[in-house]
This record gives C-alpha cells, structure tokens and sequence, in this order.
C-alpha cells in the first residue's frame, strides 16, 4: 500500500458483491433489486466470479432464474416497515404476528432500518433491533436467530454507546451465550465492543478487537467494512501515541473506503494522516491529504463533528506553518465547543490554539483560555485542565509541540477514565 493509491480512481462493485455474501439463511428480499436488474446482475455476477473463481457456481445474467416468473419487483418490504412505524410502539410487536410476516423477510430490512437509525434517533433504532429479534425467534431457524441476536446486540450496544450509556453498552457486548455466528457478525460484534472500550480508555483492548474484525472483514471479502475498521484502527493507534503502526492502517484504510463512506470517518482519517505526515516533515503529503479531509467535513450531517473536524484541520494546518490560518479555524470551534458544554473539546482546542498564538507569538492570549475553561466549566476536571494550560512552558519553543502533544494525550485519557468523557465518536 502507497500513499498514492489513497489518489487512484477505481470502479468498485465490490458493494454489489458484499449484497450477495451476506444473507441470512432463507432470505432473498434484499436480492430483489439485482434479480429484476439486468446491468446491476451482471456488474455483480460478474465480479463474484472473478473473486471467486470458477468453484462459484453462478451463471452470469442468470440470477433471475432464481425467482422463477413469480417475481413481484414491487416487493412492498420498505412499505411494510414504514407502515409499522406509523402505529404507536407499544403496538408493534401485536403487528409483528400478523400472517404476513410469517416468513421472517422481515427481520434484516428491520436491522437495516436500525442501522440507518442509530445516528438520528438512537431510540428507535434500539427499538428496530427489539423488533427483529422478537421476529427472528418466531420465523427464522437456529442459524438466522443466532445472526439476528449477534446483529441486533451489537447495534444496540452502538446506540448505548451513541447516548453515553458505555455500562449498559458492556452488558450487551458480553460473550453471547449462542455459539459465534459468521465471521462477518463476529466482525461487527467486535467492531462495536472496541469503540466502547475506546471510549472508556481501554486503547489496548480496543485496538485488538479491531485489529481482529479487520482481518474477519478481510476473509470475508468485505473490503468497505475493512477500511472502516482499519481507519478507526489507525485512529486509535494514533491517540495511543503508535505513530507507525497509525500510519500503515490508516493508509490501508482509507484506500478501501469507497466513495459514499461516512465522510465524518473519511475526514478523521485524513486529518489524522494528514498530521501524521506533517509530524514526520512530509508537508507534501501532508497537504494532500488535508485537502482531501477538508472535501469531506461539508458533508458531514452532525454539527458537533463538523466543528471537531473543522478545528481539527486547524491544528494540522499549525504544523504546516499556516498559523493565522490556523488560528482562524481553531478559535471558532473553540468557542463553539465552550458554547455547546463539551469541556473534553474545549480543553483540546484550547492546547491546539495555545500552541498556535505561542508560534505567532502572542503568549500573552494563553493565559485568558485557562480562565475561560475554569468560569465555563466548575470543578476539578476544568481546573486540571486550566493547569496544563498553565503549565507548560510557552515561552521555550524547543521541544514545545512535542510538549503539547503529550499534554494533550494525557488529557485526553484523563477525560476518557475519569469524565467527563468526549464526545462518543458517531459512527454506526
């Protein structure tokens, strides 16, 4: 892996092909679109074949054969849902076993719904994942069940961790009592339990945990869900002060992301490659990928992770030298954290801007960012972090951003372990 295949433009059907693989046993709604789909069957087919060779059993085009003359391409399973939803909760499972849902079609477009839900309506999306399981046990076997409730708990254990509930979020993510359902299940199943132990402070089990859902994805072929997890991986890596190790899964990451990946996540990661590299003195690289990073943070949805993101590029902009720049950036996101009562947010930016006006030389606007976090924010948490403010020598520029660095990565860790803790990175 280069760095310059991060830049290379490739047709990619690789999201076609992830449809077909990952079924649950005895269900072929969501073949649907590919089946009545001549040029959407073909691309796919075509591309099962070339991964898997000719011990695939599979005749190009000829999918459709699958389903007979029978075929309803209005197939009302989005319908069904919407229709659900439009009845009070209380009365959903009551619906749930009327005859037409008897066939347990149902049950992964229900899991799909809830994963579109988890960063919009948490709520929901728990509720969704309820659902499914309740009709997995009534419609499906042994195997389709044990898909469902792996699916479903680790969704929801997402939404936990979505809503700052990381205890409740353990208790679902606990080995589940059924044998292990697919690797790909397993997959997101660790992948979910890592960004918990993240978020409490457990680096090393998180990035294990990852690192095994990586190689999971890849077996599976799965190559849009190995570049999540090997980003998320890089980032981790990163906080925990691996720069190297970041570096490698970042670069791999990011090259399998495809277009449509969450751009709040395609951003992080180029952000986080961009410092990398400017930490290494390739301002080159580094601002090739910085300007990639900054492409992705308009589309991002969330307000509260585009103004992260947005200070994050001012940070990394600092390391290349653009300080007024810089400065223009972090200032901003700085108060809106202040405004919005992120205190872990505020205090980070407050490091990142700090360095940036001892750089333009202007010492003297440090000090007021500690006295603002302390009359923001009452306690102890503010007030330590108003002392590292303090307590570094701003005045001493050698080895000054190393300082910093290193403040902030001790910072960050204190908030993870102690609160009150960042804000969950929104990922489902």
């Amino acid at each position: 892996m280069t760095f310059d295949d991060l830049f290379e433009e490739e047709e990619d059907d690789t999201g076609l092909v992830d449809l077909l693989t990952d079924l649950f046993p005895g269900q072929e709604s969501l073949l649907f679109h590919l089946l009545i789909c001549s040029p959407c069957r073909d691309r796919a087919t075509t591309g099962l074949l070339a991964r898997y060779g000719t011990s695939l059993v599979l005749p190009v085009g000829g999918l459709a054969e699958l389903l007979g003359d029978d075929c309803d391409p209005e197939f009302p399973i989005d319908g069904w849902i919407d229709e659900l939803l439009a009845h009070p909760r209380e009365h959903h499972f009551e619906l749930l076993d009327e005859p037409r849902f008897g066939d347990g079609l149902l049950v992964r477009p229900l899991l799909e719904r809830c994963w579109r839900e988890q960063l919009r309506e948490p709520e929901l999306a728990e509720h969704l994942a309820l659902l499914a399981v309740r009709l997995a046990g009534r419609t499906l076997d042994d195997a389709g069940l044990q898909k469902a409730l792996v699916r479903a708990s680790a969704t929801m254990a997402n939404t936990r961790r979505l809503t700052g509930k990381l205890d409740d979020a353990l208790q679902l993510l606990a080995e589940p009592s059924v044998p292990w359902a697919p690797r790909v299940d397993q997959a997101r199943f660790w992948r979910a339990a890592a960004l918990v132990r993240w978020e409490l402070g457990g680096l090393e089990a998180a990035m294990e945990l990852l690192q095994e859902a990586a190689r999971l994805f890849s077996a599976a072929r799965l190559l849009w869900e190995e570049g999540e997890t090997l980003t998320l991986l890089g980032l981790v890596q990163r906080e925990a002060g691996l720069l190297p190790q970041s570096m490698a899964s970042l670069l791999s990451g990011l090259q399998l992301l495809p277009p449509q990946a969450w751009h709040g996540l395609a951003a992080r990661g180029c952000l986080a490659l961009a410092a990398d590299f400017a930490e290494l003195g390739n301002p080159e690289d580094a601002s090739r990928l910085l300007e990639r990073g900054w492409q992705h943070i308009p589309r991002v949805d969330d307000p509260a992770e585009a103004t992260f993101l947005y200070g994050f590029y001012g940070a990394v902009l600092g390391m290349l030298g653009e300080l007024e720049r810089a400065c223009g950036l972090l200032r901003p996101a700085r108060i809106r954290h202040l405004t919005e009562a992120r205190l872990p947010e505020a205090a980070l930016a407050s490091l990142d801007l700090a360095l940036v006006l001892a750089g333009l030389g202007r010492i003297s606007e440090i000090e007021p960012l500690a006295v603002e976090l302390v009359e923001r924010f009452p306690g102890e948490a503010a007030a330590a972090a108003a002392r590292t403010l303090r307590d570094i020598p701003w005045t001493e520029p050698d080895g000054l951003r190393r300082k910093v660095e290193a403040e902030s990565q001790a910072l960050r860790r204190t908030f993870r372990l102690a609160g009150p803790r960042p804000r969950p990175l929104p990922f489902a």
